[in-house]
């Protein structure tokens, strides 16, 4: 459909905070970590390979079990040396949409602000927004017939921002992409800094942060997907694993730190046993504590694994 060529041509540049400590991976590092196992069994396959993977592939069983995978904390870092780019292409009515993934082990504690302060400054909530697994990716899309690219995706917590080609900034072709801390959102270098999601009784709001300086990662690129019959295409067979890439973590607002470790002051310690006592009174939504592994490639959900032809506007759905 598009060659490799044309695929490495407008592959991201991808730069990390300087104090992030999750960073993607391959999917042979991440099953050297970890082991699959089912919900309702006594399934227990150490350090799985992708043959396993396809052969548990269903998110539900006949015995209602569902696959996931136990990813040891001795994996969470990643590692950044040999992490690929996983690249899909979707075809659509006028336009080829090319998506980039990233696999990431872990994500790592929420990312916050702190404003009842003479000088504001950023904070991690130690114990919430944590969870096993993460695929995030960035997408683009090209004209069909000059292969010229119109728009860029951008993905961060379900939703996908449209950028121009344009507006993009990019080396020759690579669009310069930064990653917010622990939270893996996806930006555009010389875009704010922070992102605010929510605030929190004008004490604290819970946001991404970018920054340059830490690592730059030029990844190599693995093909994968599944054709129209949903089979896999290519060696990358865990395109069809329907099941969940991690377990479930439990998350709680139990401490708050400074980026850097330093302990945070007399008040958000206060604030923090009033958002715990409120977590144990059950007045917070049970999401906010409960974090599942992110679906695995093959969820239905999750159309741009696809191949077939599809009718519409790219870049404007998102799965998850």
């Amino acid at each position: 459909m598009l060659s490799h060529e044309v695929l490495e041509r407008y592959a991201p540049i991808v730069h990390f905070h300087p104090l992030e400590r999750y960073f993607p991976c391959s999917l042979e590092w991440l099953l050297e970590h970890c082991c699959l196992r089912h919900t309702r069994t006594s399934l227990r396959i150490l350090q799985p390979t992708q043959s396993d993977l396809l052969a548990h592939w269903q998110a539900q069983h006949p015995d209602g079990s569902t696959p996931y995978l136990d990813i040891a904390s001795s994996g969470y870092a990643g590692h950044l040396e040999s992490a690929p780019s996983y690249v899909t292409v979707q075809e659509w009515d006028d336009c080829y949409e090319i998506t980039y993934l990233m696999l990431y082990a872990y994500q790592g504690p929420q990312t916050a602000r702190w404003h009842w302060s003479r000088q504001p400054y950023d904070c991690l909530i130690r114990d919430l927004g944590r969870h096993q697994g993460d695929l995030e990716w960035v997408s683009l899309s090209l004209d069909k017939d000059s292969l010229r690219p119109l728009e860029i995706g951008l993905q961060a917590h379900g939703k996908v921002r449209t950028v121009s080609w344009s507006e993009c900034p990019r080396r020759q072709d690579h669009p310069l992409v930064r990653v917010a801390l622990h939270g893996h959102a996806c930006a555009l270098q010389g875009e704010p800094d922070r992102v605010v999601h929510r605030c929190l009784g004008g004490f604290l709001s819970i946001c991404d942060l970018f920054r340059d300086g830490g690592e730059v990662w030029r990844p190599s690129l693995r093909h994968l997907g599944l054709d129209t019959q949903g089979e896999p295409l290519g060696g990358e067979v865990w395109s069809k694993f329907q099941g969940r890439i991690g377990r479930p973590l439990d998350n709680h607002f139990r401490r708050m730190t400074r980026l850097d470790g330093a302990p945070v002051g007399l008040l958000p310690r206060l604030f923090g046993r009033f958002v715990r006592l409120a977590d144990a009174r059950g007045w917070l939504p049970r999401s906010i504590g409960h974090a599942e592994g992110t679906p695995g490639l093959g969820d239905p959900g999750r159309w741009f694994v696809h191949g077939q032809k599809r009718s519409g506007s790219p870049l404007r759905k998102c799965p998850y």
